[in-house]
């Protein structure tokens, strides 16, 4: 087999949406996979639902397109594949897991059935073709879901390579639409894209449609080109506009300097505004905590209960002072008040639970170890 290119896969947001590209020849997860995953997680944890994939691949091993597969459902909103010149064998696996499925009108698809090298005796050859069973079920499965044709479908379909134009594609179930405009994509992509295939047999009219993909492409990103250059003049005019520059001003360069001087600015009052919010918000803080310690130590309420009260008293003070201001002033379960207890002296006799702990702990220690329903009593009262 040639040496296949290696698969390049890249995750980032933009635009509040994940943004996953994979070209070449799909293997190497074990490498890739770590910072792949983390990289989906951390998108996930800061909220991010929608995907979009960009697929350029020949294939490649199916346990990994599964794994990439599985990842990419973790995206909970929009799926969306994309896909560019090629989407083939392994390729399809990861297609079919997304909701939508988009291709243009050049685009090429190919199903086969999988295979696997084995080696071995008898027995490891039975066991590598129950492996394999297993591998073509999977991608039935998946196949059968995403596209809604039948199993006996499939099976006539894939007895050799299958090829597919995005017209067919549609028709069958594999993709939802035929997008109306070409994909701009890499021009190296293409043609590391048509170097790594490795099919028994591509169609001559599948090899002509990939050159003229790659053709198209290069007018395309021509084209490109020219109209980012016009929408850069246009932007440059239209921002020395708005920040009201002179005629002399208005020059790319001026309005470079312009744009990151008020840039600075913006920085400037976000971290003036931060401070502000920060300062404010221990203000409040200090106020809830001082209001509540002055309602510890006057007994109505108790120290257990002051983390509970601080909050109420963060967020909504004047109500948790009036509640406080009605609270009558409990009366603390001293040792003194509690009978049956001998073993006491008159020093600590007004002294409460709280208090015992805080200026007599080896009482309290006694207590606990001689007295211990006194203690109990004590400790209920203070809880």
């Amino acid at each position: 087999m040639p040496d296949q290119k290696k698969m390049i896969i890249t995750c980032a947001a933009s635009d509040n949406k994940a943004i996953i590209k994979i070209s070449g020849y799909i293997s190497g997860w074990k490498n890739s996979g770590e910072e792949f995953s983390n990289t989906i997680e951390k998108l996930v944890e800061q909220g991010i639902k929608d995907c979009e994939v960009h697929l350029n691949t020949g294939g490649g091993s199916v346990f990994d397109a599964h794994e990439i597969a599985n990842q990419i459902k973790q995206f909970k909103g929009n799926i969306v594949a994309v896909v560019g010149a090629l989407c083939a064998s392994a390729g399809t696996v990861i297609l079919v897991a997304c909701k939508k499925r988009k291709g243009s009108k050049n685009s090429q698809y190919m199903i086969h059935k999988p295979s696997v090298s084995t080696y071995g005796n008898e027995d490891d050859h039975a066991s590598s073709l129950k492996l394999l069973q297993n591998i073509k079920e999977a991608i039935l499965d998946s196949y059968i879901e995403a596209t809604g044709m039948k199993k006996e479908e499939i099976e006539k379909l894939w007895i050799k390579d299958y090829w597919m134009t995005s017209k067919e594609a549609l028709s069958k179930g594999f993709i939802t639409e035929v997008l109306d405009e070409n994909i701009v994509v890499e021009d190296s992509v293409i043609t590391d894209l048509i170097n790594s295939l490795n099919f028994e047999e591509i169609p001559a009219s599948v090899m002509m449609n990939l050159n003229e993909f790659k053709s198209q492409n290069e007018t395309n990103i021509n084209s490109l080109n020219k109209i980012t250059k016009t929408k850069i003049d246009m932007d440059v005019k239209l921002i020395a506009s708005i920040l009201n520059l002179p005629t002399d001003k208005q020059d790319e360069q001026s309005v470079t300097l312009a744009v990151q001087e008020v840039m600075q600015e913006n920085a400037t009052l976000k971290a003036d505004n931060k401070t502000m919010k920060e300062a404010a918000t221990k203000q409040v803080k200090d106020r809830a905590e001082t209001l509540v310690n002055d309602a510890i130590a006057s007994n109505k309420i108790k120290a257990t209960e002051k983390e509970e009260f601080v909050q109420h008293a963060t967020d909504n003070y004047e109500l948790t002072r009036k509640l406080l201001e009605a609270k009558q002033p409990y009366k603390p379960v001293t040792l003194n008040a509690i009978t049956g207890g001998a073993g006491a002296t008159d020093s600590y006799a007004n002294y409460n639970y709280d208090k015992l702990w805080k200026e007599a702990p080896k009482e309290l220690a006694r207590i606990k170890a001689e007295e211990p329903e006194r203690f109990k009593t004590l400790y209920d009262a203070f809880v």
